[in-house]
């Protein structure tokens, strides 16, 4: 069986108190390694911003708090991904590098963000009356957008990495949460964390009522050609563009491309792409795909209606995307267990998600070791 884990460098920076090296991530894989770990997503982007040494005008620039002042420094003295491969390489593990899609906006007025999302608002996910915008929520309804995404990709693959994993989970937020976040963190950002943790509810329904309600990009409209009041069938239609643009992520990607989140409705509620967006089934099949990251249900939850792609016989390999939490290790175990136990038969691995949810919890790493 395989055993991934993400690993967000970024949180990994911030948790510790002294400055990381090459010989700490050296370190940090042969841990991995230790524990049974076959392989690594690697993540570089993150709210608009690359953390690598990329020549674009993304590269991680944001000082507005002690993570981002960490990584800027940690950036002057050396590469992480350059570092990464080496360390891997030297471990006997692969490692993908990890890219988000859809996570081009962060926090507060004068926080993280990608330069086509400042400067191009309109190429985020519109509503139908053009007076809102997702923004980070980029559309790949513009060729502008997808280039911007492949030049990210060829500069990656001078890494030599084992491929990419491109990613749909989001901090981007709905225009009246993140006014308010913009509101809360326009002096500073160390109360951000907290008050999402307090507003959860309250994000979770923001997110909820999107769905639907963004997306009415007006050349998609213009092709479309009629009024969108089956909204099933529009969804299918602007989706026709982010599969084109995959295909494109695909032709330029060296090694394997994996992508994920596979969501079922039941897991939805941080998701605005509705049901229809992304054609699971035709990216189950593979061909364009090499591996596909699956967020399934805990027993008693069933949801088999939701996932009859993931059930069927498919030359894609197909990965758990495993939750672990950081506050009481042990309680959740039992959980964990009861989802490999019910899923297992149709994987062929697990992601662990995440690295910084790991660290200091030895039961989570012996967990690790002993999951069949």
């Amino acid at each position: 069986m395989k055993k991934c884990i993400a690993v967000d460098f970024y949180d990994l920076i911030g948790q510790r108190q002294s400055p990381w090296t090459p010989e700490d991530i050296d370190r940090l894989f042969a841990g991995y390694a230790e524990a049974g770990i076959t392989s690594v997503l690697w993540r570089l982007s993150c709210c608009g911003k690359l953390l690598y040494r990329s020549n674009t005008p993304d590269r991680f620039d944001f000082a507005g708090n002690e993570y981002g002042r960490k990584a800027v420094e940690l950036l002057r003295r050396f590469d992480p991904a350059e570092a990464a491969v080496a360390a891997a390489r030297r471990n006997g593990i692969g490692i993908f590098f990890w890219i988000t899609l859809y996570d081009d906006r962060g926090y507060g007025v004068n926080g993280l963000s990608s330069r086509i999302n400042r400067d191009h608002p309109e190429y985020s996910w519109r509503s139908f009356d053009g007076l809102e915008y997702y923004a980070g929520m980029l559309s790949y309804v513009y060729p502008e957008v997808v280039e911007y995404r492949l030049r990210q990709i060829r500069e990656i693959n001078a890494y030599g990495g084992d491929g990419l994993y491109l990613c749909n989970r989001s901090h981007s937020r709905p225009p009246e949460i993140r006014k308010a976040m913009d509101l809360l963190c326009k002096e500073d950002m160390t109360g951000i964390n907290r008050w999402c943790r307090e507003n959860g509810g309250r994000i979770a329904a923001a997110v909820a009522e999107s769905v639907g309600k963004f997306g009415f990009d007006p050349p998609a409209l213009e092709a479309y050609g009629k009024m969108p009041r089956d909204m099933t069938d529009w969804q299918r239609f602007r989706g026709t563009y982010f599969l084109g643009a995959l295909r494109k992520f695909r032709d330029a990607a060296s090694g394997k491309l994996g992508f994920g989140l596979r969501y079922g409705g039941s897991l939805n509620s941080f998701f605005i792409y509705g049901k229809d967006f992304f054609d699971w089934e035709y990216l189950s099949r593979g061909g364009l795909l090499d591996f596909m990251a699956y967020q399934l249900p805990i027993p008693p939850e069933t949801g088999l209606e939701e996932y009859n792609d993931f059930l069927q016989p498919s030359p894609l390999e197909k990965w758990l995307w495993m939750n672990v939490s950081s506050s009481s290790p042990e309680k959740c175990l039992d959980l964990y267990l009861k989802q490999w136990d019910r899923w297992s038969e149709h994987l062929d691995g697990v992601i662990f998600f995440e690295a910084c949810h790991l660290t200091g919890n030895p039961v989570f790493w012996n967990f690790i070791r002993d999951l069949k």
